[in-house]
């Protein structure tokens, strides 16, 4: 999930305190939770994501809101946590119109 691999590049590059990956899949989807340490992540910065192709960096937290059906931030004293949900049966029907 390329949505999975640009958050996790986040925490990485930006974050510098660790992180978790959590994965489930169910009958409706995909849950994504990455939990950021650091908790640099905030709402402001998920609602300026946009897509500028006149620079080379800042394009994750838009991919990850146009590819996913939900994306969700918690803060909290131990960081921040990123929910990113997918309906892949969404997108397979979108896909095949």
């Amino acid at each position: 999930m390329l949505a999975a691999n640009e958050a996790i590049s986040n925490v990485l590059e930006h974050g510098g305190a660790g992180g978790t990956l959590t994965v489930r899949c169910v009958s409706t989807g995909v849950t994504v939770e990455v939990a950021d340490a650091a908790g640099l992540l905030t709402p402001a910065h998920l609602a300026g994501a946009k897509l500028d192709l006149t620079g080379s960096r800042g394009f994750g937290l838009w991919i990850i809101q146009h590819l996913c059906d939900e994306v969700g931030l918690e803060q909290a004293a131990g960081g921040s946590v990123l929910t990113m949900r997918m309906d892949p049966s969404r997108h397979v029907s979108r896909a095949l119109d």
